[in-house]
Order: C-alpha cells, then sequence, then structure tokens
C-alpha cells in the first residue's frame, strides 16, 4: 500500500513544488500504457493505491 505522501516522498524528496495530484495523473498515464493489465492497480479510497496480483 502506497499513500500518495509516501509515493511523494520517494520520487521527489524535499522538492515540494510538486502537488498530490501529479501522483494521480501519473498513475493514470501508468493505467493507460497497461491497457487491460492496469486492474492490478487498485485504489483504496482515502489511503493510496495498491498492487493487487
Amino acid at each position: 500500500m502506497f499513500s500518495r505522501e509516501k509515493i511523494l516522498d520517494r520520487l521527489w524528496g524535499d522538492e515540494k513544488a510538486v502537488l498530490g495530484r501529479t501522483v494521480d495523473v501519473h498513475m493514470k498515464n501508468i493505467r493507460d500504457k497497461l491497457g487491460p493489465t492496469d486492474r492490478f492497480i487498485v485504489n483504496i479510497r482515502g489511503i493510496g493505491c495498491k498492487l493487487e496480483l
């Protein structure tokens, strides 16, 4: 399970110019590229996302 904050901290560190919605945009792009296999990325409302195989 990864929250937006964890993803932001891991990828951008202390650079706070990046917003939480940035993660959503990147996740959408990843889902688009995955096509039908995007079902393995599950959003947990209010918590974050996880990879579910």
